[in-house]
């Protein structure tokens, strides 16, 4: 937690950095080799830019993973990818997710400022009548809704 003034403005990409330094800080040299760091959409701009600022220690490895709501960049980017692209989700346990598929949108979305060797990740699936009321013209158009997920794991 970081407390700052009433008037400081929201999800600051310095003030994401600052709190993930002193949440790196506190954490055991020992057990601190490889790490995750999963965020939500407000701190996407932290997870996929330059955080060297938070000095982490040389046997520390920190990735990052976080999705954020599509944009009209980013379903230009989809609707660029040739149906080709698009396979089989599979579940955690590598069993296949049958109705769900994954496309990499690396190469065809790029965004300044972000990470070298970031990958971006789309996943597309038949809405549910849940989704039916809040899918894009696009996501109308082809039938499916996504969601895009930025990470520096390898995979």
């Amino acid at each position: 937690m970081l407390l700052r003034p009433g008037n400081a403005g929201s999800n600051t990409v310095t003030d994401h950095i600052s709190v993930l330094a002193d949440a790196l800080a506190q954490i055991p040299g020992s057990s601190s080799a490889k790490l995750l760091v999963r965020v939500d959409g407000a701190g996407a701009p932290t997870a996929c830019t330059n955080t060297s600022s938070s000095s982490p220690p040389r046997r520390r490895t920190v990735r990052f993973t976080t999705g954020w709501t599509i944009t009209a960049l980013d379903e230009q980017a989809i609707a660029r990818l040739p149906e080709a692209a698009w396979e089989t989700s599979l579940n955690q346990d590598g069993s296949v997710q049958e109705g769900y598929f994954v496309a990499e949108l690396s190469g065809v979305s790029e965004r300044e400022g972000w990470s070298k060797g970031l990958r971006l990740i789309v996943r597309r699936v038949k809405p549910s009548r849940r989704h039916l009321a809040n899918l894009t013209d696009f996501e109308k158009k082809t039938g499916f809704k996504y969601s895009i997920v930025a990470t520096t794991s390898a995979g």
